[in-house]
C-alpha cells in the first residue's frame, strides 16, 4: 500500500528541477467579468477621433458580454454621453452579446455631436453613479470601472468632477480618464479625477493598451479584475506597496495555532482552492513574516508553510487536486533534514525553513490564487472568525501605540542658550526621549523613522543641525553630547522670535517630503522675551500648519511658565522641568501626537466636542457620503485603505460617538446606518479588516439582534436605540473604521 501511495504522488508533484514563481494576476481579455460604464463627451467642441475605436479595441470578441452565460466571467457595458445634461444611452440590461455592443458603438459613432458647448462631467459621472447603483444586490462581486472619454475640462453643473470622482472611488471604483485632445491643462485636469496611474491621452497612441492593462491587472491600491477576497490579503512586495502586486492572496487567522496537520487541513478545508503557504523566492518570504506580524496582537517568530517532504525531494503544498510544485533551489537552501518545516526567524534577524516535531503548535498562513481572469469567485466565502475567541470574551477599542522605538515624526528642538539660561537636565531630558533602537533620519526599510533638528538662539538663532545631518542614533547621540558640553553665548538678550523663525524656516524646507509625518517643535527656555515678532503669531501659524508646539520652562518663573502655555504650546503640552516628570511627559506627549487620522477621518474620542489630545483612541471613523446597501458598504470601507472595515460598536460610549459624529455640523441628520455586525453561523461578530478574524460581539455590548442578517443600527422616536435586522438591500448610510496611523501602523497618504 506504501509503495502504490509513492507512485501516486509522484504523478501529483512537478519535476524537482523545474523552476517556478509566484503567479501574475490573470491577463485574458477574454474572460474579464467587470461592470463598465463609459462617459462619453457629446459637446460640440468634444474631439471624437478614434475614440469608438478604442473602444471597441477593449473588448475582445470572444468577450462575453451581458449576462446569462455558463460561464460567469461575463462583462457588462453601460453607456452614458453628456454635455449639459447626461443621457443613458445603454444601461446595464441593454447589452446582451459582443453583436450588440458592436452595434452600439457603431451607431455611437454615427451619432452627431450635440450643438451646445457645455461639457458639465459632474452630471455624467452622477449619471454613473445611478446605472451602478441601480443594480445593487445583483452581480456584487463583480468589480466597477468608469471610464471618461473627453477633450473639455473645467466646467460643471453644481459639484466639482473631483468631488464626485473622489465619492466614486472611496467606494473602490476605479475611474479612467482619456484626454482625447491635445491640451496639458486638460490632461492636468483629468489626471485629478482618474485613479492614481489611470489619466490616459489619446494622443499617446496606445490608449487601448492602457486601458485593457487597468482592466486585467491594476498597478494602483484600488484593483480591478485582480483582486482578493473579503479579509485576504493580496500578495505584493515590498510589503503593502500597491504599486506591485501579484496573482496570489494570503491569509492567517491571528488567535489560531496548530501542529502542522492541523495547520494544512485547516487551510484546504476552510477556504476555496486554498494551502498552505509558498515561499518561492525571499520576496515573498520577507513578506510573510511582515504580514503575519501585522495582523498578530503579538510578534511572531515561527509559523508553518507548505514546505512538504517527499521520498526525500522538497514540494510546496498546492489546493486539493492539484499538482504539488518542487522547491526550486534557487528559493532558498533546502532543510537539512526530512521533518516538518516551520520558517523562523532568529535573534539576529536571520531566517530559515526549520526542521520541528509536526506536533509542535505554530501559527501559519494559508494561500489562494487572486480572483481575475483565470479565477471566478462568487465571493460567497466561509466568514474568517477566530476560533480562539469565544462569545463570551470581551474585546475593546485599541489604545494608540506605545512603542518610543517606532515614532515617525519630525522634531525641532529649539533651546534658548543664552547666558542666563537655566540648562540643568536639558540634554539628559531630550537624550531619554529617544532609544537607541528609535531609527533616526531616514533611508530605513521600515518607513517608521524620524528626523531631529537642533536650533540655538539667543538674539538671534543659529541651525545647529538640520534634518539631514543627522542619520543614525549615533549621531543623534553625539549631537547631543555636543552640544550638553557647548558653553553658553555671553549675549544676555533670549528672543523667542529668532527660534520659531528658524523653526519654520526649517519645516518649510522640507516641504513635500514626508509630508505624512507628523511635525513638532519642542521649545527650552527659562526666559519669556521677544524683539521682531510676537511669538503667539509665529505659533499660531505653526499650529495653524498642523504643527505641534511643546513647551519646557527650564526655569522657575511663573511669569515664563504662563506666557508659554498661554501663547505658545499646543493644548496640554507646556511643561516645566520643575515637575520633575519631563522626560515622561514629553514621551507621552510624543506618542499622543503620533497617534492620529488620515485626512477626512475623525479620531474616536468622547465626547466628540473634547479637544484633548491624550483621550483619543488608536482608531479611525469615516463618515460615508452616500447610502449604499450592505454589501457595497461593506466593500467600500475595505476598499478604503489596507486596514479598514465597517465601525465597531464595543460598547454604548463608542455607540453614542458614532451616532454624535454621523449627525455632526456639515451632516445630514440619519436616523439609521450599517455597522459592522455580522451574523455567522448562529452567532454575531464585528468586521474587521482584510486578512483579519472577526472580533466576536461582547454581550456587554448591547442585545444582540433577534434574528439573523443584515444590521442596521436605528434610533426610534423614542430616542431608544436598536441593532436593528433589515434587508440587506435597504440603502443606508454608513460608518468605516481603520486603525490609527501610529506608532505601531505607519500610514502613507
Amino acid at each position: 500500500m506504501k509503495k502504490l501511495l509513492a507512485i501516486f504522488l509522484a504523478f501529483l508533484v512537478l519535476p524537482y528541477t523545474l523552476s517556478i514563481s509566484d503567479r501574475k494576476c490573470g491577463s485574458d481579455v477574454t474572460r474579464l467579468w467587470l461592470d463598465v460604464v463609459i462617459i462619453i463627451d457629446n459637446c460640440s467642441i468634444m474631439n471624437t477621433n478614434l475614440v469608438y475605436e478604442t473602444i471597441s479595441g477593449i473588448f475582445n470578441k470572444n468577450l462575453q458580454i451581458g449576462t446569462g452565460y455558463d460561464d460567469p466571467r461575463s462583462t457588462r457595458v453601460g453607456f452614458i454621453t453628456y454635455n449639459y445634461n447626461a443621457t443613458d444611452v445603454a444601461d446595464f440590461y441593454k447589452l446582451q452579446s459582443w453583436a450588440d455592443l458592436d452595434g452600439q458603438i457603431r451607431a455611437l459613432k454615427m451619432t452627431p455631436l450635440a450643438t451646445t458647448t457645455q461639457s458639465k462631467m459632474d452630471v455624467a459621472l452622477n449619471a454613473a453613479i445611478k446605472m451602478i447603483n441601480s443594480t445593487a444586490g445583483f452581480r456584487d462581486n463583480y468589480k466597477k470601472m468608469i471610464i471618461v472619454f473627453t477633450s473639455v475640462h473645467g466646467s460643471y453643473k453644481s459639484t466639482p468632477p473631483k468631488d464626485v470622482a473622489k465619492a466614486i472611488k472611496m467606494r473602490g471604483i476605479p475611474v479612467i480618464t482619456v484626454n482625447t485632445g491635445s491640451s496639458s491643462d486638460t490632461q492636468a485636469y483629468l489626471k485629478n479625477i482618474a485613479s492614481d496611474n489611470m489619466s490616459f491621452a489619446m494622443a499617446d497612441g496606445n490608449t487601448t493598451q492602457e486601458i485593457l492593462q487597468a482592466m486585467t491587472n491594476m498597478n494602483i491600491y484600488i484593483s480591478a479584475n485582480c483582486f482578493c477576497p473579503l479579509h485576504w490579503y493580496q500578495y505584493q512586495y515590498p510589503f503593502n506597496n500597491w504599486q506591485n502586486r501579484y496573482g496570489t492572496c494570503i491569509i492567517s487567522p491571528s488567535t489560531v495555532a496548530g501542529n502542522r496537520d492541523l495547520a494544512k487541513d485547516y487551510c484546504h478545508q476552510n477556504y476555496d482552492k486554498a494551502y498552505l503557504v509558498n515561499e518561492l523566492d525571499q520576496q515573498k518570504r520577507t513578506v510573510n513574516f511582515a504580514y503575519i506580524n501585522a495582523v498578530s496582537p503579538q510578534p511572531v517568530n515561527a509559523f508553518y508553510n507548505g514546505l512538504l517532504n517527499i521520498n526525500n525531494a522538497w514540494y510546496w503544498d498546492q489546493p486539493n487536486g492539484q499538482q504539488l510544485k518542487a522547491l526550486d533551489p534557487n528559493s532558498g537552501a533546502p532543510p537539512a533534514r526530512s521533518a516538518c518545516i516551520a520558517d523562523m526567524k532568529y535573534s539576529d534577524g536571520t531566517t530559515a525553513w526549520t526542521p520541528v516535531s509536526c506536533t509542535n503548535s505554530f501559527r501559519f498562513i494559508c494561500e489562494r490564487v487572486t480572483c481575475d481572469t483565470d479565477n471566478y469567485c462568487d465571493i460567497q466565502m466561509k466568514c474568517f472568525v477566530s476560533k480562539s475567541i469565544t462569545q463570551s470574551q470581551s474585546v475593546t477599542d485599541r489604545s494608540c501605540g506605545t512603542d518610543v522605538t517606532r515614532m515617525w515624526l519630525d522634531i525641532v528642538f529649539v533651546v534658548d542658550n543664552s547666558r542666563n539660561m537655566n540648562l540643568y537636565k536639558v540634554y539628559d531630558t531630550i537624550s531619554n526621549l529617544f532609544s537607541q533602537f528609535t531609527q533616526i533620519g531616514t533611508g530605513y526599510d521600515d518607513p517608521r523613522s524620524t528626523r531631529v533638528g537642533f536650533i540655538t538662539y539667543n538674539y538671534n538663532a543659529t541651525d545647529v543641525a538640520d534634518f539631514y545631518k543627522l542619520e543614525s542614533w549615533s549621531d543623534l547621540n553625539n549631537q547631543i553630547q555636543q552640544l550638553s558640553t557647548t558653553p553658553l553665548s555671553r549675549n544676555d538678550q533670549t528672543y523667542i522670535d529668532t527660534g520659531l523663525a528658524a523653526a519654520i524656516r526649517m519645516l518649510n524646507a522640507t516641504v513635500g517630503m514626508r509630508d505624512n509625518y507628523k511635525k513638532v517643535v519642542v521649545l527650552f527656555t527659562s526666559k519669556y522675551d521677544y524683539y521682531f515678532n510676537y511669538p503667539e503669531d509665529q505659533a499660531k501659524q505653526l499650529r495653524n500648519n498642523g504643527v505641534t508646539i511643546m513647551t519646557v520652562n527650564t526655569g522657575g518663573d511663573q511669569d515664563t511658565s504662563d506666557n508659554l502655555k498661554q501663547k505658545i504650546a499646543s493644548k496640554k503640552m507646556a511643561f516645566a522641568m520643575s515637575d520633575g516628570n519631563t522626560t515622561q511627559e514629553l514621551q507621552r506627549a510624543l506618542l499622543a501626537t503620533n497617534c492620529f487620522c488620515r485626512p477626512d477621518w475623525m479620531q474616536y474620542h468622547y465626547p466628540l466636542n473634547s479637544n484633548d489630545i491624550y483621550s483619543n483612541y488608536g482608531i479611525c471613523v469615516y463618515r460615508s457620503p452616500t447610502a449604499m446597501n450592505r454589501n457595497n458598504a461593506q466593500n467600500f470601507c475595505h476598499g478604503l485603505t489596507p486596514t479598514s472595515y465597517l465601525v465597531s460598536e464595543l460598547d454604548e460610549q463608542k455607540r453614542a460617538f458614532n451616532w454624535e459624529y454621523l449627525n455632526s455640523k456639515g451632516s445630514d441628520p440619519a436616523h439609521a446606518f450599517f455597522n459592522g455586525l455580522t451574523s455567522f453561523n448562529g452567532t454575531w461578530w464585528w468586521d474587521q479588516p482584510t486578512g483579519m478574524p472577526m472580533w466576536p460581539l461582547d454581550p456587554m455590548s448591547g442585545a444582540a439582534p433577534a434574528r439573523p442578517g443584515c444590521v442596521a443600527d436605528m434610533k426610534y422616536s423614542d430616542g431608544t436605540f436598536s441593532w436593528t435586522p433589515i434587508s440587506c438591500f435597504n440603502l443606508f448610510r454608513f460608518l468605516c473604521e481603520s486603525v490609527a496611523c501610529d506608532t505601531d501602523n505607519y500610514c502613507e497618504f
